[in-house]
């Protein structure tokens, strides 16, 4: 949902796979509770993290769900210019889907906070990039028969935080069909 981690897989941030994590996941009727934790120190600047997610499942047409990410920053091994503000990164996510007869509308939103990191060079300097980012997606399906599926997405990542060195246009956005 919204979420580019610098051209990673998300992994380091929390939101990817997640490396030599406990999780545990347990389901009662339409209920799914999962929780995760990273936690041992890792030698670079992003430490530990952990998580929390709850779906519910009604039957046959509604599925809603929220989860809640943080990873446990450090100030080591950053470059002299940096935007990090010396909190967590914290990600919070919705999302919901409906299905219906062969259909299916699905949406999604995130609060990144201080999660989107990314490099860029201000007036020669190295800098590392710790954005608080909006995330959207939205996703709609049709299967014809079991044959014949057609899908549209589309999915947005702005920055209402962003510095006014930035470039203003700073987002991403994506549409695809299939």
């Amino acid at each position: 949902l919204g979420t580019f981690n610098g051209g990673s897989d998300g992994g380091i941030s929390g939101t990817g796979r997640a490396n030599q994590a406990v999780t545990y996941r347990v389901g009662v009727k339409g209920l799914r509770i999962g929780l995760q934790g990273m936690l041992g120190g890792r030698s670079d600047r992003l430490i530990d993290g952990y998580g929390a997610s709850l779906v519910y499942a009604a039957p046959k047409v509604l599925t809603v769900g929220a989860a809640y990410n943080q990873l446990i920053l450090s100030g080591r091994d950053l470059p002299a210019l940096s935007t990090w503000d010396g909190r967590d990164a914290r990600t919070v996510v919705a999302s919901m889907r409906l299905t219906w007869e062969g259909a299916f509308l699905a949406a999604g939103g995130a609060w990144n906070q201080n999660h989107e990191v990314t490099n860029a060079t201000v007036g020669g300097t190295e800098a590392t990039l710790f954005l608080t980012g909006l995330g959207l997606e939205v996703v709609a399906g049709y299967t014809w028969k079991r044959t014949l599926s057609f899908v549209l997405g589309y999915n947005q990542l702005t920055f209402p935080d962003k510095p006014s060195w930035i470039d203003p246009r700073m987002a991403r956005r994506y549409a695809a069909a299939g």
